[in-house]
């Protein structure tokens, strides 16, 4: 199940993109709402989200600042923005900072569902990306720790998964929870 967090300084508009919402179709847990990027960032600070929807302009931070704090934390974090702006600077900065999609108000709920069913399509790609990533990791460092694979050959595989080794070295080691 999805946590959707909802920004905007508008209220009602807060609530019809959440009555435009879907959340039987589309899997959604919680919707949360925040009136600017400010109280976005605090409250993604300490609740974990899967999607921000945002608008543009909104007072002490709005949604390009708010989309580039995201970005700089390193999160790949699905951002669809919501704007009454078409102006080709907001759009070119929004694809700046690789949002999923950028829709005009005011919002038609199937476009709004449409753009979130592709978003959270999308994250279930990654996540199945990351899970065959660990398990190949956990594999090749398997084979490291039983011999069975050079350390060339190892490091070679690990650092296609990801893993970037700061010396020529590398080893491993398996660690098994005490049982009584």
């Amino acid at each position: 199940m999805y946590q959707v967090l909802i920004v905007d300084d508008e209220e009602n508009v807060r609530k019809g993109i959440i009555d435009a919402i879907n959340r039987d179709n589309l899997g959604i847990d919680a919707i949360y709402e925040a009136e600017s990027g400010k109280t976005a960032l605090a409250f993604m600070g300490i609740h974990q989200v899967d999607l921000v929807i945002t608008d543009i302009r909104m007072p002490e931070m709005g949604g390009i600042e708010l989309i580039q704090k995201i970005r700089e934390m390193n999160r790949e974090l699905p951002v669809v923005v919501v704007s009454g702006y078409s102006d080709f600077t907001y759009l070119q900065a929004a694809i700046h900072y690789g949002v999923n999609d950028y829709i005009l108000k005011p919002i038609r709920p199937l476009d709004l569902n449409g753009v979130l069913e592709s978003a959270f399509e999308q994250i279930e790609k990654n996540y199945i990306h990351l899970d065959q990533q660990t398990i190949h990791r956990e594999v090749i460092l398997c084979r490291m720790v039983s011999g069975t694979i050079s350390r060339q050959e190892a490091r070679e595989k690990l650092e296609n998964t990801g893993v970037v080794f700061r010396r020529g070295k590398c080893s491993a080691c398996i660690i098994h929870p005490y049982e009584e």
